[in-house]
């Protein structure tokens, strides 16, 4: 009877191990969600890897921040993103380890000067060239014609130390005109006195 019920624990115990050990293939992680951020990315892969888990892949964060390139920013686990040393997953569960890599700066486009003045002026880019070429085939300096002020859609002023100059648009918004109270200087296309001549 001894050995019987000898026999039966024996076999209890046994299958009991058994079960124990075939029943339970949970792994740990190698850190808590806490400590993430004193890891590299590499590291943190390697330690999940040595920790037995199969599934890991990465996305990345940009930052401006030279001291975060390569470091964690966060990491998931099953899509959980609180867990401690002590917690159990599978092995196969889906790691995702986030971590910061270097903004792309994009180089900014050069902007066209004139369309910065056109704008200031109210005035499309096309109206602007339009009387900007006008007022340089006149001799007038390009640094001059930045100092043009609006009057309305289809009029402007420019003036220049003592002289002013009206500059007058047609409704294609062209520069057909540039005249003052003494002369015409530019009319359809042509210049019939120099400003800069007349100036001196």
């Amino acid at each position: 009877m001894r050995k019987i019920c000898s026999m039966i624990i024996a076999c209890f115990f046994v299958c009991s191990l058994l079960a124990g050990c075939g029943g339970s293939n949970k792994i740990s992680p190698p850190f808590s969600v806490e400590e993430r951020t004193g890891y590299t990315a590499e590291e943190a892969i390697s330690l999940f890897e040595d920790a037995g888990f199969i599934n890991i892949s990465t996305e990345t964060v940009s930052t401006i921040s030279s001291s975060k390139i390569g470091k964690v920013d966060m990491v998931t686990i099953d899509g959980s993103y609180t867990f401690g040393k002590y917690s159990s997953f599978a092995p196969d569960v889906p790691v995702v380890i986030s971590y910061y890599v270097e903004l792309e700066r994009t180089a900014p486009q050069d902007e066209n000067p004139d369309q910065r003045y056109a704008d200031r002026l109210d005035y499309t880019l096309e109206q602007y060239t339009s009387m900007k070429a006008a007022l340089i085939a006149c001799g007038v300096t390009e640094n001059d014609v930045k100092a043009v002020a609006r009057i309305g859609s289809h009029e402007a002023c420019l003036v220049l130390g003592n002289y002013s100059f009206t500059i007058n648009f047609n409704n294609d918004y062209e520069c057909v005109q540039i005249c003052n109270a003494d002369a015409v200087f530019y009319e359809a296309g042509e210049v019939l006195l120099l400003i800069s001549e007349y100036i001196k």
